[in-house]
C-alpha cells in the first residue's frame, strides 16, 4: 500500500511536470489514466502511444548515471531521444542490451586500472570468461580501479607486518575501500600458489637412502620481523652435538655452508632436492601469508618444516608438513627432526599425500586456475550488478532467491519467508506506553517493523500486522 501511494505520487508529479508542455508544444503523456479505477494509470506505461500509429514519440533517460536501451535504442542519461514508432514491447526500458547474468554474455567489459594505467587505453583480458579490460600494470603494493565506480582495490602478494596499508579494514566497503592480498579474507585473494606455476603432486620425494639428513634454510633477510633467524641459530647449535642431523645455510643469512654440487643458486629447487627437510620460515607470522618459501619444497620433494602463517594448515595436504608451533620449543623440535631423519617410514609418511586425492586442498586452491586480473573482473561484475559471487570459489553465479511461501496450517498466516503476526490495537496502544520506560528497551525491536497506516487506510480494522 504504502509502496503503492509512492508510485502514484511519482506518477502525478510526472504528469505536473509534462503539463506545460502539453500547454505549450501540444504533448500527451503515453501514459492514461485506468478507465476502471479512479486517480489510477494504466499498467502499460506506453497505452495511449501504443494507440498513435505514427510519432513522433519522446522518451526521457531520468537516470543520472546509466543509459537505458528502449526499443533498441540507447538513451543516455538526463537525455531524451525521439522515434517515429515504438516498438512492440518497448517495456521500462533496460540497462543493458542483455539480461545480465553470471556468463557475462552480450554485456560490456569490465574495465579495470592500476594507478599507472588511469589515463591509458584499457586493452582485453584474453583469458577471462567475463568480459574484462585492464590498462596499466601490477607493483609490489598498487591500488586498483574498476571504472564507473568510486572502488579502491589496494593489491599487494606482500604482507601487513611490512605494508600497514595491506591490513585488511572489515568497515573499508563502507568507504569503497576493499582489498586482493595474499588473506583469503579479502575480496580477490593473491596466493603465491598457482597450479600454473607449481606442479606439486607428481614429483618424487628425496631420497631418504641418498638424501642429506638434514635441512636446508636459505634467506638474504636476517632482519626478519617474524625473528626466525633465532630459531635457525638455536637450530644450528643444537646440531652441533647431533650425528643424526644437520642444519645448514647456503645464503647470506648465518650462512654454514656451500651448495652441495650439481646446484645452482640461481635455481633454489635444485639445493633443495639434495635435503631431506627444508626450513619454510617466513618473514612474518601473518594468517594466509603463505609464500614460496612452502610451495618450492613440496615442488622439490623435500619435506618443509614450516614456521610463519598459524593456520598454514587449512592450506596444505594433510601431513605434508612438519608445523614448528605444533613443538613447545626448538629442543622438542629438534629431537623430532632428529627421529623423522633415522625413521624411513616416518619420513615417507609425509610423501603420502602425492599419492593419495586430496580434495578439501583440490577445492581450496581451486581458484588459482585463474588469474587475478579475471577474479577482480568477476568480483565487480558481480557486484556492480547485484549477482551472486562465490567468494571460496571466486565465481560470479546467478541469483537465486527462492519464491516459496510457507503458511501455518492451524492459523492461516505466514510462517516463511517471514513470520506473521497480529496484534490488536489496544495492546499495540499498551506496549507503546510502555517505550517511554527505560526498561522496555527490546520493545523498539518488535515495533521497528509495525505497519502503520491512517484511518482513511485502515477503514475500521482493529488489528494491525506486525
Amino acid at each position: 500500500g504504502i509502496v503503492e501511494q509512492s508510485y502514484q505520487k511519482l506518477l502525478h508529479d510526472m504528469e505536473s511536470k509534462l503539463g506545460k508542455l502539453k500547454k505549450i508544444e501540444n504533448f500527451q503523456s503515453c501514459r492514461r489514466l485506468s478507465s476502471s479505477t479512479p486517480m489510477s494509470y494504466s499498467t502499460d506505461p506506453y497505452a495511449a502511444c501504443k494507440e498513435k500509429k505514427n510519432g513522433p514519440f519522446y522518451l526521457y533517460n531520468p537516470l543520472p548515471d546509466n543509459e537505458r536501451i528502449i526499443c533498441d535504442t540507447k538513451i543516455p542519461p538526463k537525455k531524451v531521444v525521439s522515434f517515429v514508432k515504438l516498438c512492440s514491447e518497448p517495456g521500462l526500458g533496460r540497462l543493458f542490451p542483455v539480461i545480465p547474468d553470471s556468463t557475462g554474455i552480450g554485456m560490456p567489459p569490465i574495465v579495470t586500472r592500476f594507478v599507472n594505467g588511469k589515463n591509458a587505453d584499457p586493452k582485453p583480458f584474453k583469458d577471462c570468461d567475463i568480459p574484462c579490460n585492464e590498462a596499466g600494470s601490477f607493483s609490489i603494493v598498487t591500488t586498483r580501479f574498476i571504472d564507473g565506480t568510486p572502488w579502491k582495490i589496494t593489491m599487494s602478494m606482500e604482507g601487513p607486518a611490512y605494508y600497514s596499508n595491506l591490513q585488511i579494514d572489515p568497515n573499508g566497503w563502507k568507504n569503497d575501500k576493499y582489498w586482493s592480498t595474499t588473506s583469503f579474507d579479502s575480496e580477490v585473494p593473491l596466493p603465491y600458489y598457482s597450479k600454473a606455476e607449481y606442479e606439486i603432486r607428481d614429483r618424487e620425494p628425496v631420497s631418504f637412502d641418498s638424501g642429506i639428513h638434514g635441512g636446508l634454510f636459505m634467506a638474504n633477510n636476517c632482519g626478519s620481523k617474524s625473528n626466525r633467524e633465532q630459531v635457525v641459530k638455536d637450530l644450528q647449535k643444537l646440531a652441533e652435538g647431533s650425528t643424526k642431523f644437520r642444519v645448514d645455510s647456503v645464503s647470506s643469512c648465518l650462512k654454514n655452508a656451500d651448495i652441495p654440487p650439481g646446484s645452482t643458486r640461481s635455481n633454489k629447487v635444485s639445493i633443495m632436492k639434495h635435503y631431506l627437510f627444508y626450513f619454510a620460515f617466513e618473514n612474518q607470522i601473518v594468517p594466509d601469508y603463505i609464500t614460496e618459501k612452502l610451495w618450492g619444497p613440496f615442488e622439490a620433494g623435500t619435506v618443509p618444516v614450516y614456521f610463519g602463517a598459524p593456520n598454514v594448515k587449512e592450506h596444505v595436504p594433510k601431513n605434508s608438513i612438519i608445523h614448528t608451533a605444533d613443538f613447545k620449543d626448538t629442543e622438542e623440535l629438534f629431537h623430532y627432526l632428529e627421529k623423522v631423519a633415522s625413521d624411513k617410514n616416518l619420513y615417507e609418511s609425509y610423501h603420502e599425500w602425492r599419492r593419495v586425492a586430496q580434495p578439501e586442498f583440490e577445492e581450496k586452491l581451486n581458484l588459482t586456475y585463474t588469474h587475478g586480473t579475471c577474479r577482480t573482473c568477476r568480483w565487480a561484475y558481480a557486484r556492480t550488478l547485484g549477482l551472486g559471487w562465490n567468494h571460496p570459489q571466486q565465481r560470479v553465479e546467478d541469483l537465486n532467491i527462492p519464491r516459496k511461501t510457507c503458511i501455518d496450517p492451524w492459523t492461516g498466516l505466514l510462517k516463511h519467508p517471514v513470520v506473521e503476526t497480529w496484534k490488536s490495537a489496544s495492546s499495540l496502544a499498551s506496549l507503546s506506553s510502555k517505550r517511554q520506560s527505560s526498561s522496555w528497551q527490546t520493545t523498539d525491536l518488535c515495533l521497528k517493523g509495525t505497519l502503520t497506516q491512517d484511518q482513511t487506510m485502515l477503514g475500521n480494522v482493529k488489528d494491525h500486522p506486525e
